[in-house]
């Protein structure tokens, strides 16, 4: 496994981030 720089685990995590919001709000929709 690569070593990843901070910058990018931060860029990754705020991605994943966003984009479980995002699904979390799709499923409430009825």
């Amino acid at each position: 496994m690569t070593m990843l720089d901070d910058d990018k685990i931060t860029e990754i995590f705020f991605m994943v981030d966003e984009f479980c919001k995002e699904y979390n709000l799709a499923k409430q929709v009825p």
